[in-house]
């Protein structure tokens, strides 16, 4: 059975380094620290207790943000990852994440997402 658990930043650190990308954040902006400390971080278990990912998720008024999210399993992650969050946002009207990984995108609109726009930023230095 795979389930999620509230945690701190420090126990999913390593997994989570991989969702912050500085290509994403030219300015430092969205740095783990700082989206742990908007958010609360979760950490995915499998049946034996291994944590096969994580995440962190922020509430913006009647949406809950996924601001971080990684792991590596056996079985599609995103699925699962769907599912947990989708219990856990229940009070919420929407739930929402921003990738650039096009296989991503294509599985989050198999499980019920739609594409509401693209950042897009222009270096100057």
């Amino acid at each position: 059975m795979i389930r999620a658990t509230a945690c701190g930043l420090d126990e999913v650190r390593q997994v989570l380094a991989a969702a912050v990308s500085p290509k994403c954040d030219a300015v430092g902006k969205y740095t783990l620290d700082g989206l742990a400390a908007q958010g609360q971080c979760f950490k995915v278990l499998a049946a034996d207790g291994s944590i096969v990912g994580a995440y962190i998720l922020a509430a913006e008024g009647s949406e809950v943000f996924v601001t971080a999210a990684a792991g590596r399993a056996a079985f599609d992650l995103s699925v699962v990852l769907n599912g947990l969050i989708d219990s856990q946002a229940r009070q919420f009207d929407t739930v929402a994440f921003q990738t650039q990984r096009k296989g991503l995108v294509k599985k989050a609109i198999a499980q019920g997402y739609e594409i509401a726009g693209y950042i897009m930023r222009k270096k100057l230095k």
